[in-house]
């Protein structure tokens, strides 16, 4: 039996929303006030973290990385890999 092409189909709603992707943090803040409703905090709420607004910042402004964290087995496997050898016995130190 055939399968049925499907079409991804994306709504007005997406559409006008991608148009208003912010650019700086002024922007970022309204268009999460404005999207998802949520007033994010700029200002840490506990003395020596980081505002939750600033994850946020770092995520959508500075770069799309964001570290794994555990990476599980495979993370494990590859870094017990990358341990020296010693040349003698060939033993993991």
């Amino acid at each position: 039996m055939a399968r049925k092409k499907t079409r991804k189909y994306v709504g007005q709603r997406s559409v006008d929303l991608m148009k208003l992707m912010p650019v700086d943090q002024d922007q970022l803040h309204r268009f999460v006030h404005k999207v998802l409703g949520m007033d994010v905090p700029r200002k840490p709420m506990v003395d020596g973290h980081a505002a939750p607004f600033d994850y946020l910042k770092h995520v959508f402004l500075k770069g799309k990385k964001v570290s794994p964290s555990t990476g599980g087995p495979r993370k494990m496997r590859l870094q017990k890999e990358q341990r020296p050898v010693k040349r003698q016995t060939g033993q993991r130190l």
